[in-house]
């Protein structure tokens, strides 16, 4: 017997992995939706960096939810226990996300050098060939399809770094609506212009352009720039980009738009660079292409904060 669930892995966000699967499971157009609840950032006090998950992730009007927990080192112990509720799970239409040791996984050799957590979704089965579909990001930051072997998906769980196995079990609920609401929206701008968080779900750190700053900061200390956390700026800057095309062209602004235009044309154009020359440093090390990486994120910092405060105001009449 075998199973297998669709899921859209050409999305309009990228960066967001720790929750990127919950978009490939949604069906209409949901990118409205992500412009109101998706602009807020946050850098925690252990240097973590990326989109603040909105609460209403956790609850069940977006999605319908299940949780597993098993100590990481028993899950050899408990094999076909978990493979048999993995199977259950999608057989009732829902989709498995978790994190396992990519060092153990076959088809990632780019891996082989160190353990490494990593988010995953299991999509589908092949009970006959005792194979798992897996959707997880690649070293280039795709999200593609693959197959795992029940046997080796067992080993990467069993060797986590985490100390416990989560699996979620979730499918979308249906009867919830997927709406852009330009009052949370103004709400969520004049929050990250000030860098506070509004929203229920309380995490330490900074937050918007403190958060940008911040981790701008942080990079430059550390004298390194991760690919990953480059992605979300890159993402970021897209959706600012995106959200002014929705607000102009859904006839949210109804003045003058050309300077916002000339300003989204501007970001979109260092969010690239900035991408560019940050897959560049991979291959060639040099200070200055380090120090290129730090003008451009100061640039696009300047450009976006300015560009969101003309936003609000012209949303606010």
């Amino acid at each position: 017997m075998k199973k297998h669930l669709p899921v859209n892995l050409d999305l309009p966000v990228r960066s967001y992995p720790n929750y990127v699967y919950i978009f490939g499971i949604l069906e209409g157009d949901y990118e409205p939706w992500l412009y109101s609840n998706f602009l807020q950032l946050v850098h925690t006090e252990t240097g973590w960096f990326d989109f603040l998950v909105p609460q209403f992730l956790h609850e069940e009007d977006l999605l319908i939810r299940h949780y597993s927990y098993l100590p990481a080192n028993k899950t050899v112990d408990n094999k076909q226990s978990i493979i048999n509720m993995i199977i259950e799970m999608i057989n009732n239409d829902f989709y498995v996300t978790g994190i396992f040791n990519d060092y153990y996984v076959s088809f990632r050799p780019h891996y082989k050098q160190w353990d490494f957590d990593h988010f995953f979704m299991i999509n589908g089965y092949d009970n006959e060939n005792r194979l798992f579909n897996v959707v997880s990001y690649t070293k280039e930051i795709v999200l593609k399809e693959e197959k795992i072997s029940f046997d080796d998906f067992i080993i990467a769980c069993n060797n986590l770094i985490s100390p416990t196995l989560e699996l979620i079990f979730y499918k979308q609920n249906k009867t919830f609506k997927l709406e852009f609401n330009i009052n949370k929206t103004k709400k969520y701008i004049e929050d990250f212009l000030n860098s506070i968080n509004t929203t229920r779900l309380k995490q330490a750190g900074l937050y918007g352009i403190e958060a940008l700053n911040s981790y701008r900061k942080f990079g430059i200390d550390k004298r390194f720039f991760s690919l990953t956390r480059i992605y979300v700026i890159y993402e970021h800057a897209k959706l600012v980009v995106n959200l002014t095309e929705y607000l102009i062209n859904n006839k949210y602004i109804d003045d003058d738009e050309k300077i916002l235009i000339e300003n989204i044309k501007r970001i979109e154009k260092m969010g690239e660079l900035l991408k560019f020359i940050r897959i560049k440093m991979d291959f060639v090390k040099s200070n200055l292409i380090f120090s290129k990486i730090i003008d451009v994120l100061n640039t696009l910092i300047s450009l976006e904060e300015g560009h969101l405060k003309l936003l609000l105001e012209k949303l606010k009449g």
